[in-house]
């Protein structure tokens, strides 16, 4: 999906195909070819599955009872809009800038060289979303490669000749590296955990100086470091913004007030982690990340567990500008701003203490 809208692509791997089925993969290629040349501005939809079905009655009759019902259908916000389909009954007309999915394929084809039931009979189908030009062919959205060269997979078996391995030079290195493997199985093994072993006597080294290092400081940090927006409601700021139920920074206090359910709640600078602002579309999401209890970091350990926590919240703000107002998005980014400049300014009195 890209903005709500739907795409499609489909494709056949195809696994050591013998060369009817490439022939068969082949003229399914150009069946899609025709789709495209023949689905134009203007053009009913049951005539361009006529046409389709005219070319393989005529040069493949055999494949004439196995290919799909439906070639495909309009798409948009629905992935499929069953009234606007590709089919013999339907008769809307396509118009120039509506995107289709097309997909065509047949079903229960007859494979002699398959070794055993499930691999005697196979299925080839193709798909892409294109979009419908005026007086040429659809251009297609969904550029993926679809020739046989690019989709079929040839498998050299251990008893191969030597001719074969050029037809797979690029499975060769791999092929290599999974011989040297089963050479000696047990050789990465034991790399392996003497690796892991390594790696957990580090961290448990680490954890013991930490701990030891910090001694009974963790309990006045947890002193320390609890702040309190305001003391009283009096020393609430009575700014517009505040009671038009906007983001606020107060300076003084470096505390910022945010609305929640249309009351203005004050947060000190130190119970906010971290902020990012974000441009989707015609909105801005601005995303505010309070220190939790079982968050990460050294705050988080500091933190009264007993109270009563906001693990995050998103505001989300138009930018867009109407008769010269200025747009909702500006006090998200001026905000972002004031955050970013107290945190600094927090975390630089808290090193000099």
């Amino acid at each position: 999906r890209y903005k709500s809208y739907c795409s499609n692509l489909v494709r056949t791997l195809l696994v050591n195909p013998s060369e009817d089925m490439k022939n068969t993969y082949n003229f399914l290629l150009e069946c899609e070819e025709v789709i495209l040349k023949e689905l134009k501005d203007d053009v009913p939809l049951c005539d361009v599955y006529k046409i389709v079905r005219e070319k393989i009655e005529k040069e493949r009759p055999e494949l004439a009872n196995k290919m799909t019902n439906n070639l495909g259908t309009a798409l948009g916000i629905e992935f499929r809009e069953s009234t606007i389909a590709i089919t013999s009954k339907c008769t809307a007309r396509a118009k120039k800038g509506m995107t289709f999915q097309i997909s065509i394929g047949f079903s229960s084809l007859d494979n002699p060289d398959g070794k055993d039931d499930q691999s005697k009979v196979y299925a080839l189908f193709i798909g892409d979303t294109i979009f419908v030009n005026e007086n040429e062919p659809c251009t297609i959205l969904t550029s993926s490669k679809k020739d046989i060269s690019h989709i079929a997979i040839i498998l050299k078996d251990d008893g191969g000749q030597d001719d074969e391995v050029d037809e797979t030079p690029a499975i060769q290195p791999r092929r290599a590296a999974v011989e040297k493997v089963r050479a000696d199985p047990s050789a990465p093994e034991e790399s392996r955990q003497d690796n892991q072993k390594t790696l957990l006597r580090r961290l448990n080294e680490r954890a013991e100086v930490r701990l030891t290092s910090q001694g009974d400081k963790v309990s006045s940090e947890k002193a320390r470091k609890i702040n309190n927006a305001y003391k009283s409601e009096g020393q609430l700021p009575q700014d517009p913004d505040i009671q038009d139920l906007k983001l606020y920074m107060d300076k003084r206090y470096e505390t910022l007030i945010l609305p929640i359910n249309g009351t203005p709640t004050p947060f000190h600078i130190s119970a906010i982690k971290n902020v990012s602002l974000a441009v989707e579309g015609e909105y801005i999401y601005l995303r505010i990340n309070f220190f939790h209890p079982g968050g990460i970091g050294k705050q988080a350990d500091t933190i009264d567990k007993e109270n009563v926590y906001i693990k995050e919240l998103t505001y989300r703000a138009s930018n867009d500008k109407k008769d010269d107002v200025v747009p909702a998005s500006n006090n998200l980014s001026h905000v972002h701003k004031l955050i970013l400049e107290i945190q600094k300014k927090y975390k630089d009195q808290e090193l000099e203490r």
